[in-house]
């Protein structure tokens, strides 16, 4: 394996280097956490990426500039700030949690009715976002097992 102290990497090794690190970095840290509870972190960032796709694509379906650059300008705070969540709860944080299921509960009922608003328009949204949705309620409920809950301070 390739290292920093072996030799200066070639541009086309530094990504390799860098996915490396965040790997490593990563799976060092949530070898403390429960399985179960490692799981629940997973199905959060893929849900979060799967949300994305699906907001961009609906944003980008406006039919004006203006339509456009609002709909970016209300996205990405909320987009930031479930990632600073769901990192607060892959930290361990019991407020992040409480937060991230009183957002759930508010915003599962839209969220269904959405979906099947889509179904008709674009299916391709309509099942990311059920998608979105299937994922976000298995991480939830693995979040608030009793097994997860004693990590969370």
């Amino acid at each position: 394996m390739v290292t920093l102290n072996d030799h200066q990497p070639h541009s086309t090794e530094w990504g390799f280097l860098l996915l490396t690190k965040i790997n490593k970095w990563y799976y060092i840290n949530m070898e403390k956490v429960a399985k179960g509870l490692r799981t629940a972190v997973i199905l959060l960032w893929a849900s979060l990426a799967l949300g994305v796709v699906r907001t961009v694509m609906q944003i980008m379906a406006q039919d004006t500039t203006e339509k456009i650059m609002g709909g970016f300008i209300i996205a990405t705070p909320i987009i930031l700030i479930v990632v600073w969540l769901i990192y607060k709860i892959s930290k361990g944080k019991e407020w992040a949690r409480i937060a991230y299921l009183i957002i759930f509960i508010i915003g599962i009922t839209p969220a269904v009715g959405e979906a099947l608003i889509y179904l008709e328009i674009n299916t391709t949204i309509s099942v990311l976002r059920a998608s979105d949705i299937l994922l976000s309620a298995i991480a939830v409920f693995i979040l608030f097992k009793d097994s997860s809950a004693k990590y969370f301070k």
